[in-house]
C-alpha cells in the first residue's frame, strides 16, 4: 500500500497520530502494519464516502 501525506485531524488539528484506513481482505503484511499502528483496517465494503483518515488520538476516521 502506498501512502500520500496524512491529512490533519479535525479535532486536534494534527497529523501527528494520522493514519490510513486500509479497504479490503488483508494481507499478513496488512495485519502486521495494523498490529504497529501504521494503518487501520476498515472493512471489505467500500462506499464513495468512506473515511481514508483515522486519527488514533481522538479516535475518529474522516475524509
Amino acid at each position: 500500500m502506498s501512502y500520500r501525506a496524512p491529512k490533519y485531524c479535525p479535532k486536534c488539528d494534527s497529523n501527528k497520530d494520522v493514519i490510513p484506513i486500509s479497504y479490503g481482505k488483508p494481507t499478513p503484511k496488512g495485519f502486521k502494519e495494523s498490529d504497529e499502528g501504521k494503518i487501520k483496517l476498515g472493512g471489505c465494503v467500500i462506499y464513495a464516502n468512506s473515511p481514508k483518515w483515522y486519527c488514533k488520538k481522538d479516535d475518529i476516521e474522516f475524509r
